[in-house]
């Protein structure tokens, strides 16, 4: 019979408490329609389907909360980001989801939207709450 390791409550909690100084002055970035990332995408693939609509940039998450209890884990969440469509060339996106990566710019993990969602015109924009959980168990 093979091993079996599980993580307690306290080490779930210490690698959230870790996570909010690892992750200070991450970004958030949004991908377009059409890229369809994998847990071994590479940064550079999601640069390369990057948003590019009007007003668009990435967003720097300078906090994040404290852990609170989120059933079997430890969740830390940032600020609630607002990418809005800004006119100035006509320039729109539908917008598959965001990817973070940390202060050093390295990949951290990413979100898909179910919708995609149109950034492409007056009033359009994609607001997130970025959330990081550590589970137990």
């Amino acid at each position: 019979m093979a091993d079996t390791s599980f993580v307690c409550q306290s080490g779930a909690y210490q690698d959230a408490l870790d996570a909010m100084t690892r992750y200070a002055n991450a970004t958030m970035h949004l991908f377009i329609q059409g890229f369809s990332p994998t847990p071994t995408s590479s940064l550079a693939s999601f640069q390369a389907n990057e948003a590019t609509f009007d007003g668009y940039t990435a967003a720097t998450l300078a906090e994040w909360s404290e852990p609170i209890l989120a059933g079997s884990a430890w969740a830390i969440e940032a600020p609630t980001q607002i990418f809005r469509w800004v006119f100035a060339s006509g320039v729109g996106n539908m917008i598959q989801g965001y990817w973070l990566q940390d202060s050093a710019g390295n990949l951290i993990d990413y979100t898909v939207f179910d919708p995609a969602e149109s950034v492409a015109s007056f009033g359009q924009a994609v607001q997130r709450t970025p959330v990081e959980v550590f589970p137990w168990g």
